[in-house]
């Protein structure tokens, strides 16, 4: 049940439509829409309404359009090029995932450096794995961010390792 406390919402239009935080941080959602119709943009508003209200979540970054927020948010940007904070590969995963959830810093997993997908996509599967692991033991609202989802979400059965686990996840 949303609050009907003004505090526990984010703003997400111009025109002053709300959410409720708590249900955007432990809810599902999809954004859809053909390009250039505004769901980076709209992405990127409620992370930076979530980051005004001091909450924490993870954004998968394919294209690397998300290392902006840095420019006024204390957050985490990880990836593998020379625009990250910190370069990292798949076998720092769990890493990632433990200052994410358990110290509460924001992270964009910026997997647009990535010269090889199949590494990309190796980072974002242990990453989301060890999320949803230490999330059962933290038990707190938190937001997993997916850019790009049907990239990695066949639209007929035979999904990689990844696909069944954002499946499961989601």
């Amino acid at each position: 049940m949303p609050s009907d406390d003004p505090e526990e919402w984010i703003l997400v239009t111009e025109d002053a439509r709300t959410l409720p935080a708590i249900d955007v941080l432990t809810g599902r959602a999809f954004l859809t829409g053909k390009s250039g119709s505004g769901k980076s943009n709209t992405c990127s508003v409620i992370a930076e309404e979530l980051l005004e209200a001091g909450y924490n979540f993870m954004i998968v970054d394919t294209e690397g359009e998300y290392f902006g927020l840095k420019e006024q948010y204390q957050l985490l940007h990880v990836g593998a090029d020379d625009f990250a904070d910190v370069q990292v590969e798949p076998n720092m995963a769990e890493r990632i995932a433990e200052l994410s959830l358990k110290r509460n810093i924001p992270v964009i997993l910026d997997v647009s450096g990535f010269d090889d997908g199949e590494q990309a996509e190796e980072l974002i599967e242990r990453t989301v794995s060890e999320l949803f692991s230490l999330e059962k033991d933290v038990r707190k609202p938190y937001l997993l961010m997916v850019e790009e989802m049907q990239e990695y979400l066949p639209q007929q059965g035979g999904g990689s390792d990844l696909a069944n686990l954002l499946e499961r996840v989601a």
